[in-house]
Formats: structure tokens, C-alpha cells, sequence
């Protein structure tokens, strides 16, 4: 009856390492999987920001020139001349 424990331990323990070895393998490829869908992610959400902030800019750019166009052909002036 030893023989036939021991036998059954060299048998099964082969067996457990590699289903361990085969388990971390998988956890890391998950991980590193994960790893990259989060980068992508976050690249995604900062390409969608800075583009915000660029017509933001665009915008405020826009309207800077449009009130610059605006004193230039009055001098300065408000809408309507000094007595509005």
C-alpha cells in the first residue's frame, strides 16, 4: 500500500506543477491583455480631450479676431459711436 501512495504522488505532482505553471501563465497573459485594453482606453479619452481643447482654442481664436476685425474698422469705438 506505501508503494502504490508514493506512486500516486510522482504521479499527481507532475500533474499540479503544471497546471500551477499553466495557470500563472494565463493570469499574466490576462493581465498584460488588461494592461493594454487600459492604455487604449486612456489614449482614447485623451485624444477625445485635447480635441476638445483644440476647438475650444479654435473658438476663443475666432472670436479674439473677430472683436480685433471689429475695433480696427471702428478705431475703437463701441457699437453705435460714443453715445449709445
Amino acid at each position: 500500500m506505501d508503494k502504490f501512495k508514493r506512486f500516486r504522488f510522482f504521479f499527481y505532482l507532475p500533474i499540479i506543477i503544471i497546471g500551477l505553471l499553466c495557470t500563472i501563465v494565463f493570469d499574466w497573459a490576462l493581465y498584460v491583455q488588461e494592461e493594454k485594453t487600459l492604455q487604449n482606453w486612456m489614449q482614447q479619452i485623451a485624444d477625445a480631450e485635447i480635441l476638445h481643447l483644440n476647438r475650444a482654442m479654435d473658438r476663443y481664436i475666432n472670436i479674439s479676431a473677430a472683436i480685433e476685425d471689429h475695433l480696427m474698422e471702428n478705431r475703437g469705438l463701441p457699437p453705435g459711436g460714443l453715445h449709445a
